[in-house]
């Protein structure tokens, strides 16, 4: 971790070219927007006051996007179910989308889709409409 002495002891670039490639820049833009050459900012990482804030700035980034994350994968069943209400839509349009959305996050391809409309492959409708049919339930 960096203490406020050490990272007292980084140039204004220096800092800013930490949090910029923190934010996720290449090191040869962050380098270039604060006016050094590429070359500089590797140099700078061998100094152990620089590459200490860099990997505090880093773990900090990964830190907020583990918990964006985690607070987006709460959502993630709630999202689920949305889209399943919408193969049930009185548009055509937003039930081809669905399904789509939904055959996209399995991992059937399109290429698998297509090959599948064209050998006529039953669908989970069927499926489901067969099923009732046959006096099962949902």
């Amino acid at each position: 971790m960096v203490t406020k002495g050490n990272k007292a002891q980084l140039s204004y670039r220096q800092r800013v070219v930490v949090l910029l490639i923190a934010a996720g820049l290449k090191q040869c833009d962050a380098a270039r927007m604060m006016g050094v050459r590429p070359p500089q900012v590797t140099r700078w990482k061998k100094i152990p006051a620089f590459a200490a804030f860099l990997a505090e700035k880093l773990e900090e980034g990964d830190n907020k996007v583990e918990g964006v994350r985690k607070i987006l994968l709460e959502g993630a069943p709630m999202a689920a179910l949305k889209i399943m209400d919408l193969l049930d839509s009185k548009d055509e349009g937003i039930q081809i989308r669905a399904s789509s959305d939904i055959l996209d996050r399995v991992g059937v391809s399109k290429t698998a889709r297509l090959e599948a409309e064209v050998s006529g492959v039953i669908t989970l409708r069927d499926l489901v409409a067969k099923a009732k049919d046959d006096g099962g339930s949902e």
